[in-house]
């Protein structure tokens, strides 16, 4: 069962060889990690080729969430209440945090800023 949805600050640490970011992994790896294919995409959007084969072994390691309707219509939601609010977030981060939200999974994320959700867990 994964327990954690890794963000893309946290994949792209851990592909640059971040010592910190690499042991952090390795520590949460046996609960279980995971990302959104949202976050795959902006993640391989931008590597380098001396990354891609890493990257590939690294993501078939994880479990990739797809999203489904209830999590489009969750990052609408969160959208459509920050607004509200006074604030706008952006579509591939409020889906995460919605796919974080709908499989009960703890963010692992660098920018906390950009995740005002008191629904969301993060780390």
């Amino acid at each position: 069962m994964t327990a954690y949805l890794l963000d893309s600050d946290v994949i792209i640490e851990f592909l640059r060889g971040n010592k910190t970011t690499i042991s952090l992994i390795h520590e949460l790896a046996d609960d279980g990690i995971g990302c959104s294919v949202l976050t795959s995409m902006e993640v391989k959007r931008g590597l380098f080729s001396k990354q891609e084969k890493e990257a590939i072994y690294f993501f078939r390691a994880m479990k990739i969430y797809s999203v489904i309707p209830k999590i489009g219509d969750l990052a609408v939601d969160f959208i459509k209440e920050w607004r509200s609010k006074g604030k706008t977030l952006q579509l591939i981060d409020t889906a995460i945090v919605a796919t974080a939200v709908t499989n009960n999974l703890t963010l692992v994320t660098y920018n906390k800023r950009d995740y005002p959700m008191k629904e969301l867990r993060m780390i």
